[in-house]
């Protein structure tokens, strides 16, 4: 392993800036263990993404600066952040070696597993047994915490934090496992004053500065999973007519409770109910924030199509099991969601082999077979169509150049803001459309308000989509697969335990093109839930519609009538639409 020896001026700069090397020093532990003693969370957990995003080693110092990361997104108590949990999870997991690995690389597994709701406590509880004090005191908090989400006695959490008090002796105030020792002492306070689990849990995420909101009840969050499970048992056993009628008596019966927070599973079950027909879109863009409730609305619309369609297509049927597999586990494990895992791969080879009935099938897949047997898919329509010219006296698309469309831009629009990595600052960009002629300010307004936020769509994408073909940067190019990315940088993982982090500002303009482009090209050709392949070709359009509208206002004007012609050639439709947008 190759060691770097820096000057400590030069490292006391390089943190000052964000910039962590990749063999994690005390000083950088230190750091981060003040910001989480003082509160200071958000601070705390910045300074930890920049160390895991440029660290080349797992070493001791990494894994337990993964470690205080995994607790700290524990403590902002979301969704989301227990997806990263998992996500950190997943990377300690990932950078082992054949060989064994070390103590530290097993028990911080063993720590962000359980933290995750990956695995039990037997992990856990078998690290505490062996740890070094500072390891077990971390370990402990790891538990004290899920203890205490879980509704353990007063009496087990204190005998959990007298452990951990115990395990401090003899260490320093700024040792990184001191990083929760005031706020331990103020929760133990508040279980011996009997406050109760919940109440003290209320506070714990109030201290983190999240709004005061009541504790999620486990109850109520499984009996939602587990309505929508129990209807797709019934639909798979082929008894529909009951499965209708229990998603509509469920459905009714959350809406009754008026919790914005059950809307996504209401849509899923008034689907199956056969009320309504959300698109997948509609859906999908519902479920967001609960990738759990995407995992068994996934398996809704599987259950529908092999239901109700006469012609099954693969495509379909797959994408849907693919969203499954990508959801279910993200966040806490839940019984109702992983129910189904076992089963994935038996109905992937169910589709893959034609749709041929096989012992073990479930009755309406039987079912489904009988419908496919000797029926083929038809084939894709033409959608090309001669383009037509503007209804609102502007050129046709088809008839536009790269000369009249350059022609078009000169004057007021070269002083349209072009900053790099899309970073738009909404005033200035107010200011410049303020330069402009009045009959051109309103459409050159809606073209920045479609185009300042492409990056915010990306990031959206890549929170839940890898990249696999490097990324495309201003000194050059990098090899690997794009594996997170935030509104401030790009994680680009490089084998199995190096990840590279980028700001938005170090991507070519050329890396936006191929985001875009790349994506498109995934919802053109894989149908993701139950559309059609039109609505299919109609969503990567409105991609290459963005593209479009992006070249343009970089002034890559050839590559804007490429992309806009791209887009049209999959949606017709926007043949009338397009000269407006561009041209007005």
């Amino acid at each position: 392993m190759r060691k770097r020896v820096l000057n400590p001026l030069y490292l006391a700069f390089f943190c000052l800036f964000g910039l962590i090397i990749a063999q994690v020093s005390a000083d950088t532990l230190t750091e981060c263990t003040e910001l989480f003693q003082k509160g200071e969370f958000g601070a705390g957990i910045l300074q930890c993404e920049k160390i895991i995003s440029s660290s080349e080693d797992m070493d001791d110092a990494t894994c337990k600066i993964y470690v205080m990361s995994a607790i700290a997104y524990l403590l902002e108590d979301s969704q989301e952040q227990q997806t990263r949990i998992s996500s950190l999870n997943t990377m300690l997991e990932g950078s082992k070696e054949d060989e064994e690995p070390d103590p530290s690389l097993n028990f911080s597994i063993a720590i962000s597993s359980f933290l995750s709701g990956k695995s039990d406590s037997k992990a856990l509880e078998a690290g505490l047994a062996s740890a070094q004090n500072d390891w077990k005191a971390m370990g402990l908090i790891a538990k004290y915490l899920v203890s205490l989400k879980s509704g353990a006695s007063d009496t087990e959490l204190s005998e959990i934090t007298d452990a951990y008090f115990a395990s401090l002796a003899g260490f320093q105030t700024d040792n990184w496992a001191t990083a929760w020792y005031p706020r331990l002492k103020q929760w133990n306070r508040w279980v011996i004053m009997g406050q109760g689990d919940k109440k003290s849990l209320e506070k714990l995420v109030a201290e983190n500065g999240k709004e005061s909101r009541k504790v999620r009840q486990e109850a109520g969050e499984d009996e939602k999973f587990a309505k929508i499970s129990s209807v797709l048992e019934l639909y798979l056993a082929n008894e529909a007519d009951k499965a209708k009628k229990l998603a509509a008596a469920s459905s009714e019966e959350f809406a009754s409770k008026k919790d914005e927070k059950l809307q996504p599973s209401i849509m899923a079950l008034e689907m199956l109910a056969g009320k309504k027909s959300p698109s997948f879109q509609e859906l999908f863009k519902l479920s967001n924030k609960d990738p759990q409730v995407w995992a068994l609305a996934s398996l809704s619309f599987f259950v529908k199509y092999a239901s109700e369609s006469s012609r099954p297509e693969p495509h379909l049927f797959l994408q849907c099991l693919d969203n499954y597999k990508k959801n279910c586990r993200a966040g806490s494990e839940k019984t109702e969601v992983l129910r189904w895992e076992p089963r994935i791969d038996v109905w992937e080879k169910w589709v893959e082999g034609g749709f041929k009935a096989q012992k073990g099938l479930e009755a309406l897949l039987i079912s489904c077979s009988k419908k496919s047997a000797g029926k083929a898919s038809p084939a894709p329509s033409d959608s090309s169509q001669a383009p037509q010219a503007s209804s609102e006296g502007l050129p046709a698309l088809a008839d536009m150049t790269t000369e009249n469309f350059a022609a078009m831009r000169e004057g007021g629009y070269q002083k349209r803001p072009r900053p790099a990595g899309l970073l738009f600052n909404d005033d200035e960009a107010k200011r410049y459309v303020m330069t402009l002629p009045e009959p051109a300010r309103k459409p050159e307004a809606e073209r920045y308000n479609k185009v300042c936020k492409i990056k915010g769509y990306l990031v959206q994408i890549l929170e839940r989509n890898s990249y696999p073909k490097g990324l495309k940067v201003k000194s050059g190019t990098a090899s690997g697969t794009v594996s997170m990315a935030n509104e401030n940088i790009v994680i680009l993982k490089v084998g199995k335990k190096k990840t590279k982090r980028y700001e938005w500002t170090d991507l070519a303009f050329e890396q936006f093109e191929d985001f875009l482009k790349y994506f498109a090209n995934q919802k053109a050709t894989t149908v993701a839930g139950i559309v059609s392949k039109d609505e299919a070709k109609k969503n990567a359009a409105q991609d290459y519609l963005l593209l479009s509208l992006l070249c343009d206002w970089y002034a890559r004007y050839d590559k804007s009538l490429e992309y806009a012609r791209k887009a049209v050639s999959l949606d017709p439709s926007l043949e009338e639409l397009v000269p407006p947008l561009l041209f007005k």
